[in-house]
């Protein structure tokens, strides 16, 4: 899995901020709704915790959070066909009085 590189070359006289911000123009993040957006975010999590050496490998080759399925998560994948190979996800837990549930 190759990441893309916005590099000055690419995008001559913009400064760095202005290469971000047009990256993120052709980004968008979406909440994942399917199960297989969501295996596709897990096996996502797996394979970037697992070449940090944060997990051993495992036979699933997925790695899920148990507060994925509280029902106070949402979890957003990344969605652009013309930037393949910079794959992300975001999860937010929204926390109310009673703190993080686990359902």
């Amino acid at each position: 899995m190759a990441l893309v590189s916005v590099s000055a070359p690419v995008m001559p006289g913009r400064n760095l901020t202005d290469r971000v911000l047009a990256l993120l123009e052709r980004v968008d993040y979406r909440r994942v709704e399917t199960t297989e957006e969501r295996e596709a975010i897990f096996g996502l999590r797996y394979n970037s915790y697992l070449h940090e050496g944060a997990i051993p490998p495992n036979a699933s080759e997925r790695f899920a959070d148990p507060l994925d399925d509280a029902s106070n998560a949402w979890i957003f994948g990344r969605c652009s066909a013309s930037i393949a190979g910079l794959p992300s996800s975001l999860s937010a837990y929204w926390i109310d009085a009673s703190g993080l549930r686990s359902s």
